[in-house]
Order: C-alpha cells, then structure tokens, then sequence
C-alpha cells in the first residue's frame, strides 16, 4: 500500500521520467566535450601526423601527406623491434611478479585485524605515490653509491652496477615498476579471497587439507575471473608504462630498458621526428587497445557466470 501511494504522488512520476532530455544533456555535453578536447583529438591529431611527413622544420606548417610510407622504415627499423622484446619482458616479468606475490600477500592479509589493515594503508600509500617521485627515490638507492650498493658493501660484497649493466637494468626497472603495482594486484586478490564463503575453507580442512592445499587446489579455481582480469590489467600497465623508464634509465645504457611508449618519445621529442614517433605511439597504442578488448570480454564472461 505505502508503495502504491509513492508510486501515485503528485509530480513524481514527471520527476523521475523528466530526468531524461535537456536535463540529462546539461551533464552529458560538457562530458563529451572533455572527452573530445582530451582524448578524441589528440588520437586523431596522432594517426595525422603517423600518415603525413611531420619534422622540426614544418611542424607550424603544413604536414605533406605521405600516407602508409612512414610505417616502413619503423617496421624494418631494428630500434622498434628491440623495443618491443624489451616491453614484452618487461610486460612479463610484471605480470609474474603481481600475480604470484600479489596471491602470497593477499593471503596472508586475507583476514580482519588491525595489523592487516595497517599494512593495507601502507601499501596503499607505496601505490598512491606519483610514479616520478617512486621512480626517483629508488633511482638514488640503485645508484652506484646509493643505500643498497652501502648495504651490500656492509656484508662485504662489492658494488653492483644496477642501472648501467643491460640486463640488470631492465631487472631493476621491472622490480621498480612491480613494486609500484605489486599494492593493487594484493588488494583485489584480498577482496576476491574475503568474498569466499568461510565454509569452503572449512569443507577443505575437514577433507585433511592444508592452508596451502586449499589455496593451490580450491581458492585459485574460484579466482579464475579475477586472476584473468588482473593479468590484463598488469599486461596493460607494462605495455603502457612510461614513468620509471623516463625517471630511472632513459631507455639505457643503450636500448637496454627502451620500450614502446619511450621510444615513441625519443623519435618524437629528441630525434623531432614526430612522424616516427607517431607510429611507434599507435602500434604501442594497438598492442594496449588489443588488451583492452580481451579485458571486457573477461569482465562480460565474469558478469555472465
């Protein structure tokens, strides 16, 4: 009864049906005009430059169209190639690195007590950090005479050369991005692992099973979607990251840790070459848009389960 006289008051049904119309448009223009100014643009200013002859001299002028030409001497180029195993090792070592650290933690944080809930904020606080001021405090610690290379020397084992080594370096810049990304990779396995009811854990320990067991054998099962989605995500972020190559190595020694999205800086911003820097920033950006696809895919098979 109390429903069908709210349903049946004076002007609510125009209220509520009225919100559609000018009214709805006063919100959504001024959101589809920083959408256009912000994102649409500059990916359409991008493919124009990809497809067009764009240097120093004639940047203010008028961009001679090329058309698929500038594609060519990127593809065959060994630069873009070197580029891509680098992101494609460091995309990986991310994505083992959260995934199975991110599982280990959440575990052990997977309970309602104070200490987890401190150590939560403090990772929350390492993942909040802006990735300039993250990447350049761990730049001074891997430094030739930074704290770790003092620490090591403390227990008498000599210097080592994080940063200017080619395969250290990209070890070390991976290890700085994981640690940036490792807090959010714990706190959704934690929301996933405190959605379980508690009876599956009982159910597998009645069965003689060990904390560990029924974490490999039934949790990891359960968490399938969940682990499908951060995968993406994590591959996204390695794919996309640019920060801690810019703020740590600047893509040396050599190309060593020069991946995609700082080699289309380099070509566009160093070289001038921004044609060339356009290419590698929309291939780089396809690679990201194929992610993205298979991201929503999995969120639609999760929804759908």
């Amino acid at each position: 009864m109390a429903a069908d006289n709210l349903s049946r008051a004076p002007g609510r049904g125009r209220a509520l049906t009225g919100i559609g119309g000018p009214r709805m448009a006063m919100f959504v223009v001024p959101a589809l005009v920083l959408l256009a100014a912000f994102t649409i643009y500059p990916i359409v200013n991008l493919f124009q430059m990809a497809l067009t002859e764009v240097g120093a001299a004639n940047l203010m002028s008028d961009w001679g169209w090329v058309g698929l030409a500038n594609f060519g001497p990127v593809l065959t180029g060994p630069e873009f190639w070197q580029s891509l195993r680098v992101t494609v090792v460091f995309s990986l070592l991310i994505l083992v690195v959260n995934l199975v650290l991110g599982f280990v933690f959440a575990n052990l944080l997977a309970v309602r007590s104070l200490d987890a809930v401190f150590t939560q904020g403090l990772m929350i606080f390492v993942w909040a950090l802006p990735s300039v001021v993250n990447g350049n405090i761990w730049r001074f610690l891997f430094a030739p005479d930074g704290a770790v290379n003092r620490g090591l020397g403390l227990v008498g084992i000599d210097p080592v050369n994080w940063l200017g080594d080619p395969f250290l370096a990209l070890v070390t810049l991976s290890f700085i991005a994981c640690w940036a990304s490792l807090p959010f990779s714990v706190m959704i396995y934690r929301a996933a692992l405190l959605a379980i009811p508690n009876e599956v854990f009982d159910a597998g320990a009645v069965d003689g099973a060990s904390v560990w067991q029924i974490r490999l054998r039934i949790v990891i099962p359960l968490l399938r979607p969940t682990i499908l989605i951060l995968a993406i995500l994590n591959l996204m972020y390695g794919f996309r990251s640019f920060e801690y190559v810019y703020v740590v190595t600047s893509g040396g020694p050599g190309d060593a840790t020069t991946t995609l999205p700082y080699l289309a800086y380099r070509e566009a911003f160093q070289k001038f070459d921004f044609s060339a820097g356009a290419v590698v920033a929309i291939l780089g950006m396809l690679a990201v848009a194929l992610l993205g696809l298979a991201y929503l895919r999995a969120i639609r098979r999760e929804e759908a389960l």
